[in-house]
């Protein structure tokens, strides 16, 4: 009797018990359900630890895994992508300063009830269309990147593996909310970062002579380079400068985890602000040993496969499909048992980034549509089932886009990419109310609709801007709108 996997009986039994044990952490997690309050925010009783790495584990998905590897082993992949990091730091440092403490202050479920507090329902509803469309695209792209080591681990096809990763993150977010998700997500960590770290260290004992050999096959590449001083606003070969990161990728962070309820969601666990603002701070910090490691690997690929040439390496008239490669080297040359530690790590940032979208999606949609606009009042029993509910829903919506996502070459860009052209609107007006008393529901409102298309067709059409600045200057352009119109009297509430 054959064997029906493409991994060995010792790796399934690896993979096997990996699952038991997130199944039992989601399954006690459940226990502790009290309220719809618990379901969403976990009743504020996490610890900052968990939530700091549930947020790393919300943010470094299967498309951190399958899409750094590949960038780093492309020709023209380098060490520039950790600028990004600074970025990163950067933004979170604004986040936990100004954007935590207005979140405790107004004792939200959802950070778009912020919105309607101080501006209104507009603002608010829009601002919910916004995240929700970006969301559900962002993540349906992780969700195609995860299925991509599935597909290749359980030798099934993309869509059979797209739909075996989505029906059982849909069970164990059904099963207990944020709190399921959260501890899940811990579990999850911890368990791709050992795989990532084994798989690292077996590239380098592989090498012929180690660093040297990693040096020589590199040589002339510059894969190495970290910092990149080339100022340009429309060139794609320096998308991770010096200034793209201080400048463009601080604001393009601070419009992910200020304004994404998937990021924020998990700082609204801690009970108080100053837990949720050490949470924010110490996962940006903990991302640039991570993203290093990932560099690391794609760089070593690039170097093992120079050294011994593989005619099986996934090709694509005549070139190598660079977001396989590590999947193809986990699968041939890792020893049996720790490939089951890597695909359980790969497993685990493909469940916890499609648990995190499909909670934070469930519960937004409970909060700010469910609740204020179909049913006002109900017990909380009936909110909980409206929250699985919808999550199922936004499980069917998030495979159809991972389907879609297939024919993308360059995954990881293609998943920065999207909320760059969106969630800078989002940005805007939430600045607008955080930093000023100015501002209106319909200039807010406005300037949301105004500025997408003005990024989409001027500044990415017509322009040619890089995607690292659509947020610096869609950001500006938004609170300029949301300002400007909030000064004039056709915009006054009372007008």
């Amino acid at each position: 009797m054959s064997w029906p996997l493409h991994i060995s009986p010792v790796d399934a039994v690896v993979v096997l018990l990996y699952f038991c044990a997130v199944s039992w952490i989601a399954w006690r997690s459940s226990q502790h359900q009290k309220s719809a309050r618990g379901f969403l925010i976990g009743e504020r009783e996490i610890p900052w630890w968990a939530a700091m790495l549930s947020i790393i584990g919300t943010e470094i998905s299967a498309l951190t895994f399958v899409g750094v590897p590949a960038y780093a082993y492309a020709k023209t992949g380098n060490f520039s992508y950790l600028m990004g990091g600074v970025g990163m730091i950067f933004a979170r440092m604004i986040v936990a300063k100004w954007f935590v403490p207005a979140y405790y202050r107004y004792d939200v479920v959802s950070i778009y009830e912020f919105l309607e507090r101080r501006f209104g329902p507009w603002t608010r509803n829009l601002a919910v269309l916004i995240f929700m469309f970006t969301r559900v695209a962002m993540s349906g792209v992780r969700l195609y990147a995860g299925s991509i080591i599935v597909a290749e681990a359980v030798g099934v096809s993309y869509s059979a593996a797209i739909i075996i990763t989505a029906a059982i993150a849909t069970v164990y977010t059904i099963l207990g909310g944020i709190r399921s998700v959260i501890w899940t997500e811990v579990m999850q960590v911890c368990v791709m970062f050992g795989g990532a770290l084994a798989a690292a260290c077996i590239l380098y004992n592989a090498m012929p002579d180690g660093w040297h050999s990693i040096a020589q096959a590199t040589a002339g590449m510059d894969k190495f380079r970290l910092v990149d001083t080339t100022f340009s606003f429309t060139s794609s070969e320096h998308e991770f400068s010096i200034w793209s990161a201080l400048i463009g990728l601080t604001i393009f962070n601070l419009s992910i985890f200020g304004t994404d309820y998937d990021m924020v969601q998990r700082m609204l666990t801690t009970n108080d602000a100053k837990h949720s603002a050490r949470a924010v701070v110490t996962s940006a910090l903990a991302d640039v040993p991570i993203a290093t490691l990932f560099l690391s690997i794609g760089i070593m690929l690039f170097a093992y496969y120079s050294y011994f040439p593989d005619p099986t390496l996934p090709m694509d008239n005549g070139e190598v499909i660079a977001k396989k490669v590590f999947p193809h080297f986990i699968l041939t040359q890792i020893p049996h048992g720790l490939v089951g530690l890597v695909v359980a790590g790969i497993l685990s940032v493909a469940l916890s980034s499609f648990q995190s979208a499909l909670n934070a999606l469930s519960a937004s949609f409970t909060v700010d549509v469910y609740r204020r606009h179909l049913v006002r009042s109900a017990p909380d029993h009936h909110y909980v089932q409206a929250t699985r509910l919808a999550t199922v829903g936004f499980a069917v919506l998030l495979t159809m886009v991972a389907f879609l996502s297939a024919p993308v070459k360059n995954l990881l860009i293609l998943g920065l990419e999207i909320p760059s052209y969106t969630y800078c609107a989002l940005l805007g007006v939430f600045l607008v109310g955080i930093l000023t008393r100015r501002g209106t529901d319909r200039s807010c409102a406005l300037a949301m609709l105004l500025t997408i298309p003005f990024v989409l067709f001027v500044l990415h059409q017509w322009m040619g801007l890089a995607w690292t600045w659509n947020a610096f200057f869609g950001t500006a352009f938004s609170v300029s709108v949301a300002l400007t119109l909030g000064w004039s009297r056709r915009f006054q509430e009372d007008a």
